[in-house]
């Protein structure tokens, strides 16, 4: 009995430290051509202990009609009300990098006092490129009611190699 606890308990208990790999979703309009994608998600990770990977934060890059951007998904209890307008700032590997904002966000209640948030930033090539180089990379989307801080290390941000081919492309 003891050995079958621990043959179903143990594996269970790794299952929040796995990293998960982005899926990346390409797309045309049958009736303009223009090319779409989608690719996510990253998940990020606590700044002060970075094997605590966190869900509730996530980045992702979505593209269509000329226009690439980043962005960062917020699902927790509790509004930010998270606003691209402020930028992203971030710090990668210590330098010092603002993402100017879209205008675009989005917020919906998932369920209960769950809420999730989306805001979405201006991306190019050049820069997508650094962060898949990058060893470390602190990021902070600004809201009216608040901040979410976090980081990705070269093991999420080297999932960002793949998306690159892709942005500027549609």
């Amino acid at each position: 009995m003891k050995n079958i606890f621990i043959g179903l308990i143990l594996p269970l208990s790794f299952v929040g430290c796995a990293t998960v790999e982005p899926k990346l979703t390409e797309k045309t309009n049958p009736y303009n051509q223009t090319r779409s994608y989608k690719y996510e998600p990253i998940i990020t990770a606590s700044c002060k202990t970075p094997s605590r990977l966190n869900t509730f934060v996530t980045i992702g890059f979505l593209g269509g009609g000329g226009l690439d951007t980043l962005f960062v998904r917020y699902k927790n209890k509790g509004w930010v009300f998270l606003d691209s307008s402020f930028g992203l700032d971030m710090l990668i590997d210590g330098e010092v990098l603002k993402l100017k904002g879209t205008g675009l966000n989005d917020r919906n209640v998932v369920y209960g006092s769950t809420v999730e948030e989306e805001v979405y930033y201006h991306i190019t090539k050049n820069i997508a490129e650094k962060l898949s180089k990058a060893k470390k990379v602190q990021f902070r989307a600004t809201g009216s009611n608040g901040y979410v801080e976090r980081c990705l290390y070269a093991e999420q941000l080297k999932f960002i190699s793949k998306v690159i081919p892709t942005i500027g492309k549609n």
